[in-house]
């Protein structure tokens, strides 16, 4: 009989069912008083009815003490709308009763009173079965609360009128208590009434499906006298549930439960499971139960995901927090902890699920349930308690099934499920676009997709990404942002559509293939020809702000650089010299140096100069397998005007590392920071940031612009006005060109140096090129279209002494023929012997005649080195010039002009000897001269002597030179430093005295080249010392007392004189030290020989004369301007010409003769 019943019972039945389910209540409503706020009429408006019913739901709480002195707590829950079929599980559930009804209008005229009445006691009958009391509140009746109007007299209910609903009156607050106070009270006595009845002879509740149900049931029989006494039993326990009677609620709840159970009434069962489970959290956590906003703030504690260690409560630890005046003090033994509540309700929701009808009471408890374990941060529980709402079969229309989705989603949330919140979202937006709802809302739709982004780690903002970074499920979300575009599309909002799918291809770049990337690329085209894309923030009409996303990857950029001005352009800072400030102090501390190292800077080591062109180099690569067209790219700046030109490119399919040239003027002085580039591609503008380029290393790139500069310009000319770069000489020729300056801009120039640059030294680089730079200042400043031109010498200054030099030969008869008498004695260096065939008194007499007769005496030049060599120079002329505000700012510029000068070998010295003259005051410079040219070479190399040499022959020539005043230096150094000095005295002697002149005559049509070449560094032994320099000391003769021989003051004075033979000569010999150092170990030596003018000589006299002393004489040491003396005499057997040689020679091997020779001529008697 018992399984039967329960069989009938869980039958559905025809019968309305309650399929509005509440999707806000929650455990602590079940001790609430359900009150009806109504809007009536139109008269009042939304806004003014919502702001008054807040303020009505404020007031939700009343105490009051009975008869007892017992404090109870009221709770009241307020609502806007109540289906009737709720209302009649009012004895399944009491709180489910509507208990109270509150109508709010506003009227003007008695008509409309009286629909306002009419309609407040239609709502009464409507609800008549459960409604204990209700309030009428109209505004705009009368001004001082004395109706002007009189009611219908059918109105018997409780009218309350205030003049405005702008400001209602604040008596207001003690109306709704005095309302809410009378509703306890009534329901207060019912339950004082049930809970005086006779459990055997109470009535049957029943649910409303289980009206039809109990026809023909024994209702006698001791199971359904169970059944009767446990609804009984769970009725009361729901009223003292409501009127604040905890524990009595509990214990009534616990009987009923054992007595519903022996009788297996599931349903009931269900309801006492679910009521004791709210009871005891009631009692464990009474704080929740005072606004809902309580509860709601524990909804977010898991925002970000943070995992949480909860510990469920227990009765102990529940009564820590426990209000004394809500509770007893002692612990009631069946009160539930937080999982016996868990567990309980677990039950009750089975038990709901074995009956079809009861599925709106499946879903609230289910969610109350969930909620439950959303405060506690039970995550396990809230899914084990959601899981099986959606599969609960209810006749919902679309926007409920839509408002249970989205509590599903809210719940998930709230627990930190966004992913599976999401997924619940996006079923209700597929509600509200699906074909059986006839109210279609595409907003809507598109709504709760965006509401879904966060669920799939995704955000509007496309910042919010890392390229390349890959957070989330990388299909879900391509899928998502894409039903996004189509939403955006469907509503008809073609901007946002275009925006969503740039966003998709900027952050979701690196998740697709190549077909995909040109697929919505082409997707993206086609939206933005309906709509432009632009890279600024999108308000939608609900206030939500769209942030701009922008194609940084189409086209792809490989490199930015900021480029320096030109080299001719870039400014250059001006040195100033330093001052001296006189001593400093010094300190190895550094102080804010931690500081300063820390920050990182960006500006560039260049500047840029207003209203001058600079440019941003910029490599793109297109990605796609189309052409693309890239139009207006633009640099993106802040901080100092700057003008940007825009550029357009049409980049090939799949093509990589197109150069992109982005110039801009800047506009003023300043600061630019360049912070990336703007482009309009596929119909979109984007913003491309360099922070959001993962190829550039930096974000920003800062210049600084400095005022305006004047520009120059400067070439190199020849005579016709023709650029010169190159030049070609030979060595020794001269050419002259101009530096022509021109001023292009519009700021005169005010500064001007010239400077030249070269790898050489500074002594070869002045001989080579000389600018002549004097009187530079005249010229300044240069005005605008004005030019100067400058002077510059260049010369072919080379090495004329060959690198294989060798000696010259033996130049004995020369040497004769040169200086007409004397031995062979002469210094010279040694050379080999087979090559004095090519010296003869011919030869020799040819270079005191100056006759062209050395042809014969020359020879072929095999010397390859010296034929192919050449110098190659390059010299970096540059102009540093300066003026206007840019000087002023210390800046200048410097333009460079670039001369190569190729210098070819002329004539090149091979060898060379020196031998002395005819005279004392002069000396033969002898050199080897090759003709080095491919052309016909004359050399002059005296003023009335001059040589024709064909190409690669060699020539001896001798050149006589004045020999160098020895007593023109200061003072004689004995050593080597004094011999080397003394040497480079003598080789810059040389080089002034001979200069060797020679022209070249290439071509008919072309002019004469010629130059002159300069013997530098010759290698000079102690021996070419003595004949070059003049000797250090003078001679002074006296013959027979009578002088003949003075040399004082440079001068030589001597005269041939005739003397008998067998006379007795006597010579009185003084030599003087002229220099400003003694000598040390001078020997003097008297030597007497016949010359016969054919180039012998006889030295034994040995029967021809004889000598009456010594002809030698020897002292240690002559001091400065002191002398030697020596006297001896001679005697002559048989006349004839006879020369006496003197000489004077030291141990350093210096030997110095008297010349010419003093000549004695003996007649016989």
């Amino acid at each position: 009989m018992r399984s039967s019943v329960s069989a009938i019972l869980s039958t559905p039945t025809q019968d309305p069912n309650m399929s509005h389910p509440d999707y806000e209540m929650t455990v602590y409503d079940h001790g609430t008083l359900l009150i009806l706020v109504k809007h009536l009429g139109e008269e009042l408006s939304s806004k003014n009815f919502n702001r008054l019913f807040e303020r009505i739901c404020r007031i939700n709480q009343l105490r009051v003490v009975d008869g007892a002195g017992t404090e109870r707590c009221v709770q009241a829950r307020y609502i806007k709308d109540y289906p009737v079929g709720n209302n009649d599980w009012g004895d399944f559930q009491t709180h489910r009763r509507l208990l109270g009804l509150i109508t709010v209008s506003k009227c003007k005229l008695q008509i409309e009173l009286n629909e306002i009445c009419r309609l407040h006691e239609s709502l009464k009958v409507k609800y008549q079965s459960t409604l204990y009391d209700s309030r009428c509140i109209i505004f705009g009746v009368n001004a001082q609360n004395c109706p002007e109007l009189s009611t219908p007299s059918n109105f018997k209910s409780r009218d309350v009128y205030y003049a405005s609903d702008n400001d209602p009156n604040p008596s207001i607050e003690m109306h709704l208590n005095e309302f809410l106070s009378s509703l306890f009270w009534v329901l207060d006595a019912k339950r004082l009434e049930k809970s005086k009845e006779k459990l055997d002879k109470a009535t049957l509740l029943i649910a409303p499906f289980e009206k039809r149900n109990i026809i023909g049931l024994d209702m006698e029989s001791r199971a359904n006298k169970k059944r009767c006494m446990g609804r009984i039993t769970k009725h009361l326990a729901d009223l003292n549930l409501q009127t604040g009677f905890l524990h009595d609620a509990l214990n009534c709840y616990q009987t009923a439960i054992d007595t519903l159970r022996s009788c297996n009434d599931w349903l009931w069962l269900g309801g006492c499971l679910e009521g004791l489970c709210a009871t005891s959290l009631m009692i464990l956590q009474p704080q929740n139960q005072l606004t809902k906003s309580n509860f709601q703030r524990n909804a977010s504690l898991q925002e970000r995901h943070s995992r949480f260690k909860f510990r469920p409560l227990s009765t102990n630890s529940g009564f820590a927090s426990l209000d004394d005046n809500a509770i007893r003090s002692t612990i009631p033994q069946n009160l539930l902890n937080i999982d016996d509540i868990y567990k309980n309700y677990g039950e009750a929701l089975k038990h709901y699920s074995k009956y079809l009808n009861a599925g709106v009471i499946l879903t609230e408890g289910s969610l109350k349930a969930a909620r439950i374990a959303v405060v506690h941060h039970h995550c396990i529980h809230v899914h084990y308690f959601l899981q099986n709402v959606l599969p609960i079969n209810l006749t919902l229309t679309d926007e409920e099934k839509i408002q249970r989705l989205m509590k599903l989603a809210e719940l998930y949330s709230e627990i930190g499920f966004h992913r599976k919140a999401s997924f619940f979202r996006w079923l209700a937006s597929k509600r509200y676009v699906s074909a059986s709802n006839p109210n279609t809302s595409w907003e809507q739709c598109y709504q709760l997709l965006l509401q879904m982004l966060p669920g799939h780690k995704l955000s509007l903002d496309p910042n919010d990404y890392v390229p390349g970074g890959q957070i989330g499920w990388p299909e879900l979300q391509r899928q998502v942002v894409n039903e996004i575009v189509l939403a955006a599309k469907r509503v008809g909002n073609a901007s946002l559509a275009t925006r969503h799918c740039t966003f998709l291809l900027q952050t979701m770049w690196w998740m697709m293939n190549k077909i995909e990337r040109s697929t919505y690329a082409t997707q993206l085209s086609l939206l933005s020809a309906q709509c432009e894309g632009s890279p600024i923030p999108l308000i939608l009409d609900n206030g939500l702000v769209i942030p701009p996303a922008n194609l940084l990857n189409i086209p792809q950029p490989e490199n930015f650089s900021v480029q320096n001005l030109k080299l001719h352009m870039r400014p250059h800072k001006l040195v100033k010299a330093k001052e001296d400030f006189g001593p400093f102090l010094f300190t190895p501390l550094k102080f804010g140096s931690m500081e300063k190292n820390n920050v990182k800077s960006n500006k560039m080591e260049y500047v840029w100069v207003i209203n001058e062109p600079c440019e941003v180099l910029l490599e793109l690569s297109n990605p796609l397998d189309f052409e693309l067209e890239v139009a207006n790219i633009l640099l993106l700046t802040n901080g100092a005007v700057f003008e940007s030109i825009p550029y357009s490119i049409n980049l090939p399919p799949e093509s990589n590392y197109h150069n992109v040239s982005l110039t801009g003027i800047p506009k003023e002085v300043g600061e630019i920071e360049i912070n990336g580039y703007s482009t309009h591609t596929l119909g979109v503008k984007s913003n491309c940031r360099l922070k959001n380029i993962p190829n550039v290393p930096e974000s920003t790139y800062n210049v600084q612009v400095i005022p305006s500069m004047p520009c120059m310009e400067a070439l190199i000319v020849d005579s016709k006005n023709d650029n010169v770069s190159s030049v070609t000489l030979f060595a020794g020729e001269s050419v002259d060109y101009n530096l022509k300056i021109t001023n292009v801009g519009s700021i005169p120039i005010e500064l001007l140096e010239i400077t030249i640059e070269s790898t050489i030294e500074q002594s070869l680089k002045n001989n080579i090129i000389q600018v002549n730079m004097e009187n530079i200042s005249h010229y300044l400043p240069i005005t605008p279209e004005s030019e100067i031109v400058l002077d510059i010498h260049l010369t072919g200054a080379l090495n004329f002494l060959s690198n294989n030099q060798y000696p010259l030969a033996e130049l004995n008869s020369l040497k004769s023929s040169l200086t007409t008498s004397g031995p062979s004695s002469y210094p010279s260096l040694p050379s080999p012997k087979q090559r004095n065939e090519r010296f003869s008194p011919t030869t020799a007499s040819s270079f005191r005649s100056g006759e062209s007769s050395l042809n014969s005496n020359c020879s072929r030049y095999r010397s390859p080195t010296d034929i192919t060599s050449l110098k190659i120079i390059e010299f970096n002329v540059k102009v540093k010039y300066a003026g206007g505000e840019g000087m002023a700012a210390g800046y200048c510029r410097i333009i460079s002009c670039i001369l190569s000068v190729n210098i070819f070998n002329s004539v090149l010295v091979t060898g060379w000897d020196v031998l002395q003259a005819e005279t004392g005051n002069q000396f033969y410079l002898v050199l080897d001269v090759v003709n080095v040219t491919n052309q016909e070479m004359e050399l002059k190399y005296t003023a009335n002597k001059s040589i024709l040499m064909e190409e690669k022959e060699s020539y001896r020539i001798p050149v006589p030179v004045d020999r160098f005043l020895i007593h023109s230096l200061e003072q004689v150094s004995i050593g080597e430093e004094g011999q080397a000095d003394m040497i480079s005295q003598c080789n810059k002697h040389i080089a002034e005295q001979v200069l060797l002149r020679w022209s070249v005559n290439s071509c008919d049509d072309l002019p004469v080249r010629c130059g002159v070449a300069k013997l530098h560094g010759l290698t000079l032994c102690p021996q070419m010392l003595d004949i070059v320099c003049t000797s250090p000391i003078y001679w002074e003769i006296n013959l027979n007392d009578d002088k003949i021989v003075s040399e004082c003051d440079e001068k030589l004075s001597s005269e041939i004189s005739q003397y008998p033979v067998g006379q007795q000569l006597k010579l009185q010999i003084w030599v003087h030290n002229s220099l400003m150092s003694p000598l040390d170990e001078v020997t003097l030596e008297l030597n007497f020989y016949q010359d016969y003018s054919n180039g012998s000589i006889n030295s034994q006299l040995g029967n021809r004369l004889v000598t009456t002393g010594s002809t030698k004489t020897h002292k240690a040491k002559v001091n400065e301007q002191d002398s030697i003396y020596h006297e001896c005499g001679v005697v002559f057997f048989y006349p004839g010409q006879y020369k006496l040689n003197l000489q004077c020679q030291t141990l350093k091997q210096h030997v110095w003769k008297l010349i010419p020779p003093l000549q004695l001529d003996i007649t016989a008697e």
